[in-house]
């Protein structure tokens, strides 16, 4: 399961940034 974990990784790194 670490395709999971990457994805959620991919999306909130970036969400951090933007907010």
């Amino acid at each position: 399961m670490k395709d999971v974990g990457v994805y959620v990784f991919e999306i909130l790194f970036p969400f951090a940034i933007l907010t």
